[in-house]
C-alpha cells in the first residue's frame, strides 16, 4: 500500500509528512493536546480506561451507572472515541464499508 491509495480514500488531509519515523513521530504527537488523569484537578476520583473493541463506550457507561447505583459515587463522566493510527487498518475498514464514506461520526444512525 502506498501514499496515494490512503489519499483516494480521503482518511486525512492533515496527516503529516516526514522522511523519517522519528520525524514521524514528533509531527504527530506534537499536535495533541491532551491532560492525563493524574494532572487533573477537577473531577476527583478514579479515571478508568475501557478497552473492549467496539463496546468500550457502552461498557464504560454501564460501569457509570453500576457505581451510581451502588452508591461509590455521585457522579461519573463518560466519554468514548476510535482512534486507528494505523491507516492500513482504517483503509481495511474503509473498503469493508465499515465507516461513512464522508468521514463523519454516524453512531445509531440508519445511515
Amino acid at each position: 500500500m502506498d501514499n496515494e491509495d490512503i489519499a483516494i480514500t480521503g482518511l486525512s488531509a492533515r496527516f503529516p509528512q516526514a522522511d523519517d519515523l522519528a520525524e514521524f513521530k514528533e509531527k504527530l504527537y506534537a499536535g495533541f493536546d491532551f491532560i492525563t488523569a493524574d494532572e487533573a484537578r477537577w473531577p476527583r476520583g478514579p479515571s478508568v480506561t475501557v478497552d473492549t473493541a467496539c463496546s468500550s463506550t457502552i461498557t464504560a457507561l454501564n460501569q457509570a451507572i453500576l457505581a451510581l447505583r451502588c452508591g461509590q459515587c455521585e457522579a461519573a463522566i463518560v466519554a468514548g472515541c476510535m482512534i486507528s493510527l494505523k491507516p492500513t487498518t482504517a483503509v481495511g475498514f474503509m473498503k469493508l464499508g465499515m465507516l461513512s464514506p464522508d468521514g463523519m461520526c454516524k453512531a445509531f444512525d440508519s445511515r
